[in-house]
């Protein structure tokens, strides 16, 4: 599953520039505001700010985090919603005819 995922950050002054990379590398983007690239897991992205001649630094690092959609999986006559606690031995018999649902 790729998705994008909107990042924010403020400064008081100056010009946030986005990076990939806590050290090098060329800005992304520049604004309060960042839209990432598709990701398919969590990962964290970098800003500094830029005002006059000053750059801050060390980068800091914004986390774009990728949760996994939540499944319904059913099969046999059987339903297994998500978080369901029914024991192991009832969820063997239906692995052999599964479909699987994301939301």
């Amino acid at each position: 599953m790729q998705v994008q995922v909107v990042l924010g950050a403020t400064a008081s002054s100056g010009t946030i520039s986005w990076y990939a990379a806590a050290t090098g590398g060329v800005a992304l983007g520049t604004g309060t505001s960042f839209t990432t690239p598709d990701i398919t897991t969590s990962t964290t992205f970098y800003i500094d700010v830029a005002n006059g001649p000053c750059t801050t630094s060390p980068r800091t690092g914004i986390l774009a985090t990728v949760n996994a959609p939540e499944i319904a999986v059913s099969g046999n006559g059987f339903n297994i919603s998500d978080e369901d606690t029914t024991p192991i031995q009832r969820i063997i018999p239906i692995l052999e005819h599964l479909t699987f649902q994301f939301r």
